[in-house]
């Protein structure tokens, strides 16, 4: 992980060497904890989303540092760095929280199906809104959607920057093979 002089504590970037260069990273606070991850292929482009948002609104320089070295620590494998991050869902609602929140316990170097996340939640055939509810997960990596897999152990989709691309170094990264369920 680098970043450069001008850079300030919600705008970082990650190197990942499951992915060819690097990645952008993006992060808002609320009050409740983490409100936002935008990842994205350039420092410009995340700054131009983080626009759209009041940065680090109620979060101190230590939250800001805090998460920083915890996503240094995810680039190194340590697979508790994300553990316990505080995530500010007050915006997010009923079916979509409960997937949200379901994926959020997914460990690191492990994957679920959608279908197993649809009946976790109580919600057996609802597996194509899982996928739609990962879709909008405002805290990607923290709330680890790259870790939802299609049943016969395909990636399935992936929102993000990079794409499915991104999901399939994410998994290799965190080395998550078939069977690693």
């Amino acid at each position: 992980m680098s970043f450069p002089a001008s850079s300030t504590p919600d705008v970082f970037e990650l190197n990942l060497n499951t992915w060819p260069g690097p990645l952008w990273v993006g992060v808002v606070f609320g009050r409740w904890g983490l409100r936002r991850v935008i990842l994205e292929a350039s420092r410009c482009a995340v700054v131009d989303r983080l626009s759209a948002f009041e940065s680090c609104e109620g979060a101190t320089e230590t939250e800001g540092g805090e998460l920083l070295e915890r996503f240094g620590a995810y680039c190194a494998r340590r697979a508790d760095a994300l553990e316990g991050v505080a995530v500010d869902l007050s915006g997010v609602t009923g079916f979509r929280r409960d997937v949200l929140s379901c994926v959020r316990e997914i460990a690191f170097g492990h994957t679920r199906s959608y279908g197993e996340v649809a009946e976790a939640i109580g919600r057996p055939k609802a597996v194509r809104a899982v996928g739609g509810a990962l879709a909008a997960n405002p805290a990607i990596l923290v709330i680890p959607c790259h870790r939802v897999v299609c049943s016969d152990g395909g990636p399935g989709g992936f929102s993000a920057v990079g794409g499915v691309g991104l999901k399939q170094a994410l998994l290799a990264h965190e080395r998550v093979g078939r069977g690693q369920c």
